[in-house]
């Protein structure tokens, strides 16, 4: 009886050491010959914005035949444009960051401007109210609120990957602001007799904002907006293509 119980508890110490190692086989080993399996992903989201005439852009997509999202061949096509000067990159925006993190990126001017004023009538009313510390009289309009404005390039993007690394679905958005003419809301003389002109800033913005599903490494047709023209209003005679593009990149090389 004792010689099988031996034999039994033997038996036994071996099926777990056969166990242990076949669970210990299955851990995986981060400098083996393949960790790319196993290896943290970043993605690259990245923007082209690309300005043309709206004729040639009509052009280019009842050319362009799509059977599916991919848009390089088109992307091939308006970089030849560019080559010959019919077409001209305006700004290429990118961010990277890891899977499923929002991220951001920014070119920004601070523009402050008055938002409210307060004027005076008449002379008397003025030299009572508007008087600097030293007693010399200001302007009729004098600014009493102020708004901050940011003018330039903002990009955000937030993208998740799928497992084969193959489709990457993005949320991103792009924003470009600039600053056009004024708008002269007052004009007249202060008290002094000096004219004064009282305006607001004008703004131009081309603007981005979807979700979208992408395969990696592939040009995607996002969107097509229109630019300002030289006084800063809409152009209509011309059109901006939005390319995007992602990649799953992974951090060993």
């Amino acid at each position: 009886m004792k010689v099988i119980f031996a034999a039994l508890f033997v038996g036994w110490l071996v099926s777990l050491s056969a166990f242990g190692q076949e669970k210990e086989a299955k851990v995986v080993d981060p400098f083996a010959a393949n960790p790319e399996a196993i290896a943290p992903k970043n993605i690259a989201v990245q923007l082209e914005l690309i300005e043309m005439s709206h004729k040639d852009l009509t052009r280019l997509l009842m050319e362009h035949k799509p059977t599916s999202s991919d848009a390089t061949a088109l992307r091939m096509k308006v970089q030849e444009m560019v080559d010959k000067d019919a077409a001209k990159i305006i700004d290429t925006q990118m961010v990277v960051s890891k899977v499923g993190l929002k991220t951001s990126s920014a070119s920004k001017q601070e523009t402050i401007y008055p938002t409210d004023y307060q004027f005076s009538e008449n002379k008397e009313k003025a030299d009572k109210e508007f008087k600097s510390t030293d007693g010399i009289p200001v302007c009729f309009g004098n600014p009493t609120a102020f708004e901050t404005r940011n003018v330039g390039i903002s990009f955000e993007a937030e993208a998740y990957i799928s497992e084969n690394d193959k489709f990457i679905d993005v949320r991103f958005l792009s924003n470009f602001v600039w600053q056009s003419e004024n708008t002269i809301l007052r004009e007249g003389k202060d008290i002094l007799g000096n004219p004064f002109k009282v305006t607001m800033p004008n703004f131009y913005v081309i603007n981005i904002d979807t979700s979208v599903s992408v395969v990696s490494g592939q040009f995607f047709l996002a969107g097509v907006v229109s630019p300002k023209d030289a006084k800063g209003q809409l152009d209509s005679e011309r059109k901006v293509m939005a390319f995007l593009k992602c990649d799953a990149l992974s951090v060993v090389p």
